[in-house]
């Protein structure tokens, strides 16, 4: 029985198989029960973002009953690691290194540049912070700090950079 596991779990993923690693099969909190902890390959961040969101306890029961187990579910499910360049921000979510930092991958967070260094989004490691000369430039804008959003965020650095004629990512 527990060899069709990697099956179903891949069929709910739209994987091969071979992509679906059983770590541990143990006794559940009820000895009548099993707990499997089993890891998916994906090739990227998005890959695993999309992953992540296909696995849900209504696929899995659909599957798991069609194959015998009945009253199967998730217990959790996690990114483990993140590509160079991206960042583990929570156990699910692997975000694109921001600018003036750098990430080497894995289970690590960004780390930032020195100071009178820059990088840009998706630096993987402290040789991509090159030297630069900053240009600080204060602008009031007439907008309660509270909505000062990332949308918002976005928009403002969108147009300093439009007006300094730099490209911004």
């Amino acid at each position: 029985m527990i060899k069709k596991f990697p099956k179903i779990i891949a069929y709910l993923a739209i994987r091969n198989p071979a992509y679906v690693i059983v770590d541990s099969v143990q006794t559940g909190e009820i000895s009548a029960t099993t707990t499997v902890k089993s890891k998916i390959a994906t090739a990227d961040a998005q890959a695993a973002m999309t992953l992540l969101q296909s696995l849900d306890s209504r696929a899995l029961d659909s599957e798991y009953d069609s194959l015998g187990f009945n009253g199967s579910s998730i217990i959790s499910l996690q990114v483990s690691a993140c590509l160079p360049g991206y960042e583990l921000l929570s156990p699910q979510i692997c975000q694109l290194c921001p600018s003036n930092y750098f990430c080497s991958g894995g289970s690590a967070g960004s780390q930032a540049c020195l100071a009178g260094t820059f990088s840009s989004p998706g630096a993987n490691s402290s040789s991509e912070c090159i030297p630069v000369v900053f240009i600080v430039v204060v602008i009031h804008l007439p907008i309660p700090k509270a909505n000062f959003t990332e949308k918002i965020k976005l928009k403002f650095q969108t147009a300093l950079s439009l007006t300094a004629q730099v490209l911004f990512d």
